[in-house]
C-alpha cells in the first residue's frame, strides 16, 4: 500500500491543481465557461426588455431569467469556494497521508479525514456538473 500510494500521490496532487484551476473565477476554465453562458443570457434579457414590441409574457420570462441568472451566479460563487477549499484540504490530506505512510505513523482518523475531504469534493463536483 505504501509503495502504490506514494507513487500515485503526485498524480493526486496534479489532479487537485487542475481542478482548483477549473473552479477559479479567473482565466479560461470551467467556472468561466458557466459564467460566460450566464452573461449571454443576460444580454438576451437586456435586448428583450429594451425592445418596445416585446410582449408582457416575454418580458415576464425575461425577468424570471434574470432572477435565475443571479441565483446561478451566487451558487457558482459558493460552489467554487467550497470546491477550492475541499481540493486544498485534499492536497494537504494527501501530503499528510504520504508522510504518515512513509514514516509509518498513520491512524484511522487520518484516513477518515481524507475520506471526508474526498466526499466534500465529490459533492461540489456533482453540484457544478448538474448546472
Amino acid at each position: 500500500m505504501r509503495v502504490i500510494y506514494a507513487s500515485g500521490s503526485t498524480q493526486v496532487e496534479h489532479l487537485c491543481d487542475l481542478l482548483i484551476n477549473d473552479f477559479r473565477q479567473t482565466g479560461m476554465n470551467l467556472s468561466q465557461q458557466v459564467d460566460a453562458t450566464a452573461q449571454r443570457l443576460r444580454g438576451d434579457i437586456d435586448v428583450a426588455l429594451a425592445e418596445k414590441d416585446t410582449s408582457f409574457a416575454e418580458r415576464s420570462a425575461a425577468m424570471q431569467g434574470q432572477t435565475l441568472a443571479e441565483q446561478a451566479d451566487a451558487e457558482l460563487t459558493l460552489v467554487n469556494a467550497q470546491a477550492i477549499h475541499a481540493l486544498k484540504a485534499l492536497k494537504t490530506a494527501n501530503q499528510d497521508l504520504v508522510k504518515a505512510l512513509t514514516e509509518q505513523q498513520y491512524n484511522a482518523a487520518d484516513i477518515e479525514n481524507l475520506g471526508a475531504q474526498i466526499n466534500m469534493l465529490a459533492t461540489a463536483i456533482k453540484t457544478v456538473s448538474a448546472r
